[in-house]
């Protein structure tokens, strides 16, 4: 429970909140944004590989 007495284990919207106006939820919009960033260091370190011959 947080200092307002709501529960924080419920993973029901809460009241007024919208969802995302893309991928209908926060956590695949966090899980998109880790994958992009793992795929965009994996990008990089290869630039990097390729051009330090």
């Amino acid at each position: 429970m947080n200092i307002e007495g709501k529960d924080l284990r419920n993973n029901s919207p809460a009241e007024g909140e919208e969802p995302p106006p893309f991928l209908r939820s926060w956590n695949r919009i966090y899980m998109a944004i880790a994958l992009y960033t793992c795929a965009l260091i994996v990008v990089l370190y290869l630039i990097t590989v390729v051009l330090n011959r």
